[in-house]
């Protein structure tokens, strides 16, 4: 199954929102700050194959829908797919041409064989909206009738924390028929389950005389021949009671234990390791062992998975795992779609699979990706993916600057000198080092700002200053007069001198904000703190303290009034925030 697109017309805070899926590899890893629509996202896929699952053509009209205008392109068993709801017409294409539509069992063929969920958080929408459906569906059809095949009577599957028992049980049946000891291997080095002891059923025996006499009926007669309530097995014997397919085992043990008021199997005990059960595991291994086994056991090729947050609980050392079971190559037909605030997480995969987004105005939107590629180049091997996600999503000006230092001077400027002056109040800034003059001309040339966002990039009155401009503006300028001039999106500008500073002098670098005296202070500290007194230290003191200074200048040592000179630099922004706002208006 191969999903290319999705555009939803209005569904919480996606508002005419579209996403490409077609060049993410089969896995795409959607990241993002809360509220962000990450797991509106899953739900609105979810809700989509719901309603085509199980809704007729008739449901598909203004009067009874509850679907959101949408539209869904993707491929299965080699049929190109596009459904469409929208402005109440729907509509059907299959390989380009029009598909009538006579209900969804006529619509089953070319539909994902399964959607299987995994969430990881306590609220119950994805559930109580769109798998419980399927689910009591799932349940009534068995409990009243045979079972073929599960995956064609529960298409919509949802795993949870009741899920646990089950889905370890399934790992040990499939180990029956693995290759290459795929799944033992998991189960030892992976959840730490190295021998397991014995099974133990808890039967009820009045509620098993009210289904019918079918598959399920039958694997409970035959773990408990004897008609009691409880029940110990061996694995051997156990694995050995049915012999059909590792998710039909799955559904027969789900239909047979997980209804909340129809249980046969009422308890499920499974003593390992010396009389440990998994309720021993860690939340972490209990969550690789559901996804190794909705990726390894339940989908097929033609599976739709939606894993939300799949690596909450997960220890950091175990998350680069995780993101090998989702890109392992036996999964790679499944489509899988993947929410995350993790960093470390989202940093497993290569750029193709990320898709960031930003909440903008109540709104989700796709972080730019020209913006993605130029954050990601700047900052390579610096930050991570989730770093450069907040730095796409964030609202506040932009500050390019040329190294580390500056931004730490002026963030703790502007955190001295904010509670005496009300006018730098509203004054927030994100920081991204731009990496010498290409780095800069990369930046301005394709970096889109947001609505009322203000890029300014600060360039030191010096050689490499006089570089950089050389760099953006095609010619040269000279830094030591340059003040500033808009270039596409971004104000370049050269640090403006401040007040007592010569106006003359031909060099001023972002530390002249500090005074001489200052300066000269730290310097004769750093001096009497070094016990070589030698003349090497005495040479290499500015070297020393252009070192140190960023340190410094963060400690008790340094008051308000130092930071002084820092006011001529927020006075310019705010110049150049009055500026451009005083452009836009008259445009």
């Amino acid at each position: 199954m191969e999903l290319k697109r999705l555009w939803v017309g209005n569904y919480k805070n996606l508002n005419d929102f579209e996403i490409d899926f077609s060049d993410k590899d089969g896995c795409t890893v959607l990241i993002g700050n809360n509220g962000s629509g990450k797991s509106n996202i899953i739900e609105a896929i979810g809700m989509i194959f719901s309603s085509l699952y199980y809704n007729d053509y008739s449901d598909f009209t203004p009067e009874k829908t509850n679907i959101f205008d949408f539209e869904i392109e993707y491929k299965v068993r080699g049929d190109n797919l596009k459904v469409v709801w929208n402005d109440s017409e729907f509509r059907v294409d299959v390989n380009n041409s029009d598909f009538e539509y006579g209900g969804s069992e006529d619509f089953r063929p070319y539909a994902p064989s399964q959607v299987i969920a995994i969430y990881s958080g306590e609220e119950r929408r994805l559930w109580d909206q769109i798998f419980s459906h399927s689910y009591f569906s799932f349940i009534r059809a068995v409990k009243r009738a045979p079972m073929s095949h599960w995956s064609q009577l529960q298409p919509m599957v949802y795993l949870n924390k009741y899920c646990w028992d089950i889905a370890l049980l399934t790992l040990l049946f499939a180990e029956k028929t693995e290759v290459e000891e795929e799944f033992s291997t998991f189960r030892k080095s992976v959840i730490g389950i190295y021998g397991v002891d014995s099974i133990t059923f808890e039967i009820n025996i009045k509620k098993q005389a009210e289904w019918s006499d079918n598959e399920v009926v039958q694997l409970v007669r035959d773990l408990n021949p004897e008609q009691r309530k409880s029940v110990t097995i061996s694995v051997s014997d156990f694995v050995d009671l049915y012999q059909g397919s590792n998710a039909d085992f799955y559904g027969l043990l789900a239909a047979a234990s997980m209804p909340k008021t129809d249980k046969i199997i009422t308890s499920i005990s499974i003593s390992f390791n010396k009389d440990l059960s998994t309720s021993s595991l860690s939340e972490g291994e209990k969550k690789l062992l559901l996804v190794n086994t909705v990726l390894r056991i339940l989908a097929d090729n033609e599976a739709l998975l939606l894993f939300d947050e799949p690596d909450s609980h997960i220890h950091i050392k175990r998350k680069q795992h995780l993101a090998s079971l989702l890109l392992d190559q036996k999964v790679t037909e499944t489509e899988r779609i993947v929410t995350t605030h993790s960093p470390t997480l989202a940093n497993s995969f290569s750029s193709n699979h990320l898709v960031m987004l930003e909440n903008i105005d109540g709104k989700a939107k796709l972080v730019s990706t020209d913006n993605q590629s130029v954050v990601s180049e700047l900052t390579e091997g610096i930050w991570s993916a989730q770093e450069q996600n907040i730095f796409l999503s964030s609202n506040n000006d932009i500050l390019l600057v040329e190294g580390k230092d500056d931004e730490i001077y002026i963030t703790e400027a502007l955190k001295r000198l904010k509670p005496a002056n009300p006018s730098y109040e509203n004054l927030e800034f994100e920081f991204i080092t731009m990496g010498g003059a290409a780095g800069l001309a990369l930046f301005v040339d394709k970096f889109i700002p947001k609505e009322g966002q203000t890029i300014l990039a600060l360039l030191d009155r010096d050689e490499a200053g006089g570089k950089s401009l050389k760099s953006v503006f095609g010619e040269v300028k000279n830094e030591k007069t340059f003040d500033r001039e808009l270039r596409n999106n971004t104000v370049i500008a050269c640090y403006p001198k401040r007040d007592g500073f010569s106006q003359t002098a031909s060099r001023f670098e972002v530390e002249d904000y500090f005074s001489v005296e200052k300066i000269r202070s730290e310097g004769v500290r750093i001096l009497q703190n070094d016990n070589s007194s030698n003349f090497n230290s005495v040479v290499n003191v500015n070297k020393q303290l252009k070192k140190k200074l960023s340190t410094l200048c963060q400690e008790e040592n340094f008051d308000v009034s130092d930071f002084d000179g820092f006011k001529t630099l927020f006075d310019y922004i705010l110049e150049v925030k009055q500026e451009l706002d005083t452009n836009e208006a008259t445009a």
